[in-house]
């Protein structure tokens, strides 16, 4: 009788962890010195150019910025909380945190479930979420920092994977409950 019970609680554990919600995966272009689609809307899938992003303010979580800063551009993520003046005030509204992670591509494709992504970044609270992430600090050179984490205002968190694809345009692949 024990063993049919121990048989049994074997066989729930693994149908329930069987049934871990799997990650949405979904990727975009971003071209933010071009101005096109240099804004991030997870709950849509999608990016929006500059004057698009008025009209989707609401939906918008980030915006990929180009600064310059001297002889070099620096590339940064920005929520649009409007704690700077990176972010066009018509376009302010969202307040999605912000934190890069030190993730490398083998951890960023191993996260792909709420399990995972819970258990990869339970370290991270409220507190280490910010208002901007720094992409590179020399556009020319390429992506320096390539993984982020973001706490939607609703809650839950979405992961970032940042490649630059050729000048000046990046490929975003995010991971979201």
């Amino acid at each position: 009788m024990l063993k049919t019970i121990f048989a049994l609680f074997i066989s729930l554990a693994f149908a329930i962890s069987g049934t871990a919600q799997k990650l949405e995966t979904f990727s975009v272009t971003l071209q933010p010195k071009a101005g096109a689609n240099s804004y991030l809307s997870v709950s849509q899938k999608k990016s929006f150019s500059a004057s698009e992003a008025t009209a989707n303010k609401s939906s918008i979580d980030v915006g990929l910025v180009v600064t310059p800063n001297g002889n070099r551009d620096i590339l940064e993520w920005y929520n649009l909380s409007g704690k700077d003046d990176k972010i066009p005030a018509d376009v302010a509204g969202t307040t999605t945190g912000i934190a890069g992670l030190g993730f490398d591509k083998d951890l960023f494709q191993k996260c792909n479930t709420s399990q995972d992504l819970q258990r990869m970044t339970t370290h991270i609270t409220n507190n280490s979420f910010v208002h901007f992430g720094s992409v590179t600090d020399e556009v020319a050179a390429g992506v320096k920092y390539h993984c982020f984490l973001l706490q939607l205002q609703n809650g839950k968190r979405a992961l970032l994977w940042v490649e630059s694809t050729d000048a000046g345009t990046y490929k975003v692949t995010v991971k979201t409950q």
